[in-house]
């Protein structure tokens, strides 16, 4: 009886094994190649209700794309349902790597090692497609500008094109994409190449090691689904990705001595009036602009000119006006400061020269930017001219007195100035 029982037991044991949906796990290719995207494949013979789980795979790879298919069959009168994941994956490692365990609900696919390969050439050694990065200064100061610059060569027909932005993790750097794309036609290994080009300012905000991520290129082979030709091959996708640049970000050199840290591959400082310095008048406003231009920092980087002006002069600032621009050595931003200037004494005054200390960046020593003092003279203001009445002059009307029994001066011409404005509105309004 108790042989009987495990019986049973084993086989309610067996069914309900048989019950649950196996989940088969498959690579479309052998080596997989680093930085070349590839899919993995996830295939059950049955429905499974729950949602898979891939988070595991964020450890080793990238997930580029995740399309569910799902196919009805019916085999001797009984309908079923197969599903299938597709998965797009890339990776930047190389050797043997595992696909972890997947969780579908409560079934789990079973852990498979792959080997992942270096590619056998040099990227551009024939490729169709290629990514080139590079950067004008790997051993950059905190803060100051690095150009990262991105080419990507296309020797094939692609559609669907995309380009991902670079990125540095944990928000560790700002990233300015400077200016619009270029885009010409060069030559390499004797084969013609269409090369969009693009370049970015990357500024680090921390000292010490930091990586620039890969960026990534997604595309289709061909001319797409849409192609007029019946017999032209199947659209496939593509996906590249470029190396990733790493950095020694150097911190503040111990010779800066300024109370703002400005790394640059130049800076100036101007001023402009809207009158001379050496013409203003006593309670006459003027306008005076500093304007503060930066090579390789940003519009946001510069400070306020301090402009400490005497007592004698009243100064009435502006909102700043901030502005940036690119050049072939990157960013460069300036910063305009605007103030009314009313002088309220007479004299001759010293305006302060301003001082700026700088890191040159480019000969690597400590600069100043500096406007120098300036002399200017305020002029007296004038007094209104009055204009004295001679004794034989007539007084105005009202003021001179009448004769006893004489008409007031001008009375008769007056009575008709009524009758002449009314006849002129008449006309105006005809």
């Amino acid at each position: 009886m108790r042989r009987c029982g495990l019986i049973i037991l084993a086989l309610l044991l067996a069914g309900g094994a048989a019950g649950q949906a196996a989940v088969s796990v498959e690579v479309d290719r052998a080596p997989v190649i680093a930085d070349q995207a590839f899919r993995l494949i996830f295939e059950s013979a049955e429905e499974i209700d729950a949602e898979p789980d891939f988070s595991p795979l964020s450890e080793s790879f990238t997930l580029l794309g995740n399309n569910r298919q799902t196919s009805v069959n019916i085999v001797n009168g009984r309908l079923s349902r197969a599903q299938k994941w597709v998965l797009t994956l890339i990776t930047d490692k190389t050797g043997t790597l595992t696909i972890p365990p997947i969780a579908f609900g409560s079934i789990k696919s079973e852990a498979r090692r792959i080997e992942v390969v270096a590619e056998a050439r040099p990227a551009g050694k024939g490729d169709d497609i290629f990514i080139e990065v590079e950067v004008d200064e790997p051993n950059p100061y905190v803060q100051a500008q690095v150009v990262y610059t991105l080419k990507l060569l296309r020797a094939a027909q692609v559609s669907n094109a995309s380009l991902t932005e670079p990125t540095v993790a944990d928000g560790r750097a700002l990233i300015n994409k400077l200016g619009e794309d270029k885009n010409y036609q060069i030559r390499r290994n004797n084969r013609p190449y269409r090369v969009t080009e693009r370049r970015y300012a990357v500024f680090p905000q921390a000292s010490g090691p930091l990586k620039i991520e890969p960026v990534l290129f997604k595309g289709q082979s061909g001319g797409g689904l849409f192609s007029l030709d019946p017999f032209a091959p199947r659209p496939e996708p593509i996906v590249i990705r470029s190396a990733p640049v790493a950095l020694a970000v150097r911190p503040i050199p111990a010779g800066f001595s300024g109370d703002r840290w400005l790394p640059a591959a130049s800076l100036n400082i101007q001023e402009q009036w809207s009158t001379d310095p050496a013409l203003l008048k006593q309670g006459e406003a003027a306008t005076r602009s500093l304007m503060l231009e930066a090579g390789g920092l940003a519009a946001s980087q510069l400070p306020a000119p301090a402009s400490a002006l005497p007592d004698s002069f009243k100064i009435y600032p502006d909102q700043p006006e901030f502005e940036e621009a690119s050049d072939r050595r990157g960013l460069v931003g300036t910063r305009r400061e605007k103030m009314a200037v009313i002088p309220v004494a007479a004299g001759e005054f010293i305006l302060p020269a301003i001082r700026i200390p700088w890191w040159n960046t480019e000969s690597d020593r400590l600069e100043v930017a500096e406007l120098t003092a300036r002399r200017v003279k305020v002029q007296t203001a004038a007094p209104a001219p009055v204009r004295a009445r001679p004794q034989d002059e007539p007084a105005p009307a009202g003021q001179a007195e009448a004769a006893p029994g004489a008409p007031e001066s001008g009375a008769g011409a007056g009575a008709h100035w009524p009758l002449i404005s009314f006849a002129l509105l008449i006309l105006w309004l005809g």
